[in-house]
């Protein structure tokens, strides 16, 4: 698409400025529930593995939402 055309001349009067506020913010965490029990194994290791403080939280989560 060439810009130089104009195709948006015009299109700028609908253009939207200002601030969204946000109230709230949930989100969704999936740790492995629906994996073959290989594949969940084999995560759990690699993370295991790796070592970080990060990785053993998200040991300590898959393990809790497993059951």
């Amino acid at each position: 698409m060439n810009m130089g055309k104009g195709q948006f001349i015009g299109k700028e009067k609908v253009t939207f400025v200002g601030k969204i506020i946000i109230e709230s913010l949930s989100a969704k965490a999936k740790f492995g529930q629906n994996l073959k029990s290989e594949d969940f194994e084999q995560i759990m290791l690699d993370l295991e593995h790796r070592g970080s403080t990060i990785d053993i939280e998200t040991i300590k989560l898959m393990k809790q939402f497993l059951t």
